[in-house]
């Protein structure tokens, strides 16, 4: 994982409850569409929707410097593409399914 780079912050996977893609592309606010996404999520697989996840346990996967930024600013975690620098560095998203196991 990431091994052009020569450290890591420390993550325990079993820290993470939820991990975030930017994967809408978009500059508009997202919110309501995500929630919706997520409490849809949440029914078809019988979990409560209405969880509130702290950001400590959560890993935001970006691949732009300004998501990185974002990400540590709510105090999540990072995982980082693109050879930028986040606390978990990723060649692929095949790292990222090996380092949550």
């Amino acid at each position: 994982m990431g091994s052009s780079k020569k450290h890591q912050v420390v993550i325990d996977p079993g820290e993470i409850d939820a991990v975030l893609f930017d994967m809408d592309g978009t500059l508009v606010d997202s919110d309501r569409a995500v929630e919706r996404a997520w409490v849809s999520w949440a029914r078809e697989y019988g979990a409560d929707g209405k969880v509130a996840l702290l950001p400590e346990r959560c890993l935001v996967v970006e691949d732009a410097e300004v998501g990185i930024q974002a990400g540590r600013a709510a105090g999540a975690h990072t995982a980082a593409l693109r050879g930028l620098d986040g606390d978990l560095w990723l060649d692929s998203l095949a790292d990222l399914a090996e380092f949550l196991g």
